[in-house]
């Protein structure tokens, strides 16, 4: 058997699939997300998410039970689970008022 040696540069490490599969579990597993984790889950730009969020701010506002803490400055701190919910249950009424759908 012939012994090979590879040096891995110490920005890198060696994970199992199955160890690597239980690190994406773990990070799925987050209940509250920022709006940069949510634009990449509902793979909304930007201007659109925040469109969005602002105009159903009533119904997603965690003081109305919503998924949302609106805060100040524009930061926001997002229950995965039921935004990702409302979004599936919403996604006509959020692109049917979008002015570039019509």
């Amino acid at each position: 058997m012939t012994q090979l040696t590879i040096t891995i540069p110490e920005a890198y490490v060696v994970l199992t699939k199955e160890e690597f599969k239980e690190l994406q579990d773990k990070l799925d597993e987050r209940v509250w997300i920022t709006f940069t984790d949510l634009q990449e889950i509902a793979g909304l730009k930007r201007t659109k998410l925040d469109e969005v969020l602002t105009h159903y701010r009533d119904e997603l506002d965690l003081k109305n039970g919503g998924p949302i803490k609106y805060a100040d400055g524009g930061k926001y701190s997002i229950n995965k689970k039921p935004m990702q919910k409302w979004l599936e249950e919403n996604h006509t009424r959020v692109w049917m008022n979008d002015p570039y759908y019509q």
